[in-house]
């Protein structure tokens, strides 16, 4: 199995170059979504932590700018949920196995899959 997630990205390869044959998707809920962003967010706010190129996080107030993260992540979340769903419906995949990752614990059980004892073509 050579997975490649399935992102904004229309035309995707697997490792090396080499089409992959299993695409995946992170399907997360939106709650999720919205969690981990605020957390993160308000932990590099906090730590003023340092983002790129001397940027930091603004605090409370940035939050609500349509550009931030969170605004960003609770805007789009519908639209790409939908939009990975119709390209995973899509005949052109029919022939493919789509990993649908709804969970850390599904991508930990992928990860385990690809580079366990016996790693499959992720080994290579």
């Amino acid at each position: 199995m050579r997975p490649v997630s399935s992102d904004r990205s229309h035309g995707a390869a697997g490792r090396r170059g080499r089409p992959a044959n299993a695409p995946a998707i992170d399907d997360v809920p939106r709650a999720l979504v919205l969690w981990r962003v605020c957390r993160r967010s308000f932990l590099h706010w906090v730590r003023r932590t340092e983002l790129w190129n001397g940027n930091r996080e603004r605090g409370s107030r940035a939050w609500v700018d349509p550009d931030h993260p969170i605004r960003w992540s609770w805007t789009k979340h519908p639209e790409y949920r939908v939009s990975y769903a119709a390209r995973f419906a899509a005949p052109e995949w029919a022939h493919l196995e789509r990993v649908r990752l709804r969970s850390r614990r599904e991508v930990r059980a992928l990860l385990a899959r690809l580079t366990g004892p016996r790693g499959g073509e992720g080994r290579r």
